[in-house]
């Protein structure tokens, strides 16, 4: 605890994001030695301390800690009917720099179809397709339930896109599309093995997963087709998911591949190139030189070194897309 010399703190309280006081200090002694808090929820808790000193001013700091609650309903995928998970393979190889022979991309999605309506079948009508960004190793599932890491360890791509509504409600953007009357498709690129070769896809080549990407767009178009619908895809890449839906897209574009697009949402993607100073790459490539750290070593040779990282502009084989679907980007850079 710090105190003013001439000014002593006569009490303080804490709100651990429960909405509850709990006193923890007055009269010039702890209250309590220690202080059980439940969660209900997981998500962000604001933590606000307040500090009460001898002339009867206040002074507050707060803080954020993140919680995962474990959840006896957490397997959403066995428990939910309206759930699907697949697999699909690009039908256009790439062979990256490097490389002996060009290899097929692959990717693993799931569908939450729509609930609205009283929906009981698996049945594509209306998807809306969010896709990971850059994740070397495939550390991020789509789900916990997807994952060899311990919850508390381990953040999913159904975690990500939680949000608070302004009254700090935690809220699933999944479900709020699914009453919507759209079929959530969540997009992972997995690692996986081609001819005795591990490809971590994700931090793999920006054009071979897009050809996987082109591979999906085909397949979803012809499902929505086949099922009656007359409904666009809505496409949404945070990340290098910008990145790799873009090429995806234009590159159907310029090989007149239908895509059946009407929006594509582009969220924080570094299409000019995410440049990290020299200086910096040099520094975190003599700490793991000489200085034996291993998390220097795992995110230089995982991250910096990986070819998502070192993508070369003028290797883009795409030149004055058409843009027939609607964009939007958006950046926090």
């Amino acid at each position: 605890m710090f105190e003013e010399t001439s000014n002593t703190i006569t009490a303080l309280t804490a709100d651990f994001g429960t909405q509850k006081t709990h006193s923890i200090y007055k009269n010039n002694a702890f209250v309590r030695p220690s202080i059980d808090i439940t969660y209900k929820e997981s998500g962000y808790k604001t933590l606000t301390f307040t500090a009460t000193f001898r002339d009867g001013t206040t002074k507050t700091t707060q803080g954020t800690l993140h919680v995962k609650v474990p959840q006896t309903n957490q397997a959403r995928t066995a428990n939910d009917p309206l759930i699907d998970n697949f697999t699909i393979d690009a039908t256009i190889p790439y062979q990256g720099y490097g490389e002996t022979s060009a290899v097929l991309g692959k990717l693993d999605y799931r569908v939450y179809y729509h609930t609205n309506n009283d929906n009981a079948l698996k049945k594509l009508i209306k998807p809306i397709v969010i896709i990971d960004g850059f994740d070397p190793k495939d550390k991020r599932k789509i789900s916990d339930e997807d994952s060899n890491l311990p919850a508390d360890n381990h953040f999913s791509l159904e975690e990500m896109i939680l949000f608070e509504d302004n009254q700090g409600v935690e809220q699933d953007i999944i479900e709020l599309l699914r009453k919507e009357g759209y079929d959530v498709v969540i997009v992972n690129h997995p690692t996986y093995k081609r001819g005795g070769k591990t490809i971590d896809g994700g931090a793999d080549y920006i054009e071979r997963n897009a050809y996987a990407h082109v591979a999906l767009y085909k397949h979803l178009r012809a499902k929505v087709f086949g099922n009656g619908s007359s409904e666009e895809l809505v496409i949404i890449g945070p990340s290098m998911g910008g990145q790799i839906s873009r090429f995806a897209l234009a590159y159907m574009e310029k090989h007149n591949i239908a895509h059946n697009t009407r929006l594509w949402v582009s969220v924080d993607s570094p299409h000019l190139g995410a440049n990290i100073p020299i200086g910096m790459q040099a520094m975190i490539n003599l700490l793991d030189a000489f200085g034996g750290s291993v998390s220097a070593s795992d995110f230089y040779n995982d991250e910096l070194k990986s070819p998502a990282r070192c993508y070369r502009n003028g290797s883009n084989p795409i030149t004055n897309p058409q843009k027939t679907f609607h964009c939007i980007t958006f950046s926090t850079r």
